[in-house]
């Protein structure tokens, strides 16, 4: 069975405290649907793990959604270091 995601470009990715970070990307069906609290399955690249994240904010007008998370293993450590440009990945 082939496993469908989707490439999103990061808007941001601030790092608010220590292993503590604010990614932002552009999705803007998931901004004009989603709301705080609930959850996206994220991916650093298409073959990482797939890991649930909560969604801190989303700006209907922008298209963007702002995930909040504390890096706790290798697929958010990988998270942590994109930058504004990169694609992750939607699954």
């Amino acid at each position: 069975m082939k496993k469908e995601t989707e490439a999103l470009e990061v808007l941001s990715n601030e790092r608010l405290a220590e292993d503590v970070f604010a990614l932002s990307f552009r999705a803007p069906y998931i901004a004009e649907a989603a709301r705080a609290g609930q959850f996206v399955m994220i991916m650093a690249c298409e073959k990482s793990e797939r890991i649930p994240l909560t969604i801190a904010d989303r700006d209907k007008e922008t298209g963007s959604v702002t995930l909040v998370f504390k890096v706790m293993g290798r697929s958010s450590s990988d998270l942590s270091f994109m930058k504004k440009g990169d694609s992750l990945f939607y699954a």
